[in-house]
């Protein structure tokens, strides 16, 4: 019996971390970059770092404040026309990162 009880623990408890980072009300500690494969502007995944350093240039002044994926995918699509259809960033989730991934070797 306490080996059937380890057994789903360990099984439950594994299942609970793979799928931790795939909330979406996580994004914003699990989200590495979003890919905007239409913005030439933006090469290549972009980070946070990234989406501030263009936001501020942009918006002109800019506090420095804590923003999430959210606020950050609303302001790239506020700074593109919708003539084209927009601008829609993919995520870049934890599974995406090559440290996470270590069956890409």
């Amino acid at each position: 019996m306490q080996l059937l009880l380890a057994f789903l623990t360990l099984c439950l408890a594994s299942t609970w971390v793979s799928v931790f980072p795939l909330l979406p009300s996580l994004e914003d500690f699990f989200v590495n970059g979003l890919y905007y494969p239409e913005v030439p502007l933006f090469a290549g995944i972009v980070d946070k770092e990234t989406h501030y350093r263009v936001s501020k240039i942009f918006y002109g002044r800019f506090q420095d404040a804590y923003l999430t994926w959210n606020q950050l995918r609303l302001m790239v699509r506020e700074m593109f026309s919708n003539q084209y259809g927009g601008v829609t960033g993919k995520t870049v989730g934890f599974y995406g990162s090559d440290n996470v991934c270590i069956f890409k070797y």
